[in-house]
């Protein structure tokens, strides 16, 4: 982590543990509305998105990676095609993980929908890495 994300962790996990400990206290107490609990929902996001963002970033790469080689593979391995299988493996894991992407692959192709079970696939990987390790684990890069 850098010195700036440091900072930023700290701050959101103190306004986090504020938000929640009102929204534990109003849950005790009977009076729980939906604006604590709204509130605690979105530091609590925001708190993992922070945490789960180097995993991301890894996974996102090795999926482009993974894609651009079966890409390449598909197309009978040409010499010279590594830039282009390349950009064209980010536009469709980008385009698995934009917001409201339907589930299907990129294109609605099917070389697309077979390259989306390698990124499906690896997506297991992400959660796994990021939900299942015990804690105080270090995972091998």
């Amino acid at each position: 982590m850098t010195n700036g994300s440091v900072r930023d962790y700290r701050d959101i996990r103190e306004v986090y543990n504020e938000a929640f400990h009102r929204w534990s206290a109003a849950v005790r107490s009977g009076d729980a509305s939906a604006r604590t609990e709204t509130e605690y929902r979105q530091w609590r996001n925001a708190l993992a998105e922070l945490m789960l963002a180097p995993e991301r970033v890894r996974w996102r790469r090795h999926t482009i990676e993974r894609v651009a080689y079966s890409l390449w593979e598909k197309a009978g391995r040409p010499q010279g095609t590594a830039e282009a299988d390349w950009y064209h493996a980010e536009a469709m894991v980008d385009g698995m993980m934009a917001p409201g992407h339907n589930g299907h692959g990129a294109h609605g192709s099917a070389e697309a929908d077979s390259v989306h079970l390698v990124a499906e696939s690896l997506a297991g990987g992400l959660m796994e890495a990021a939900f299942l390790q015990p804690r105080g684990a270090t995972r091998a890069s």
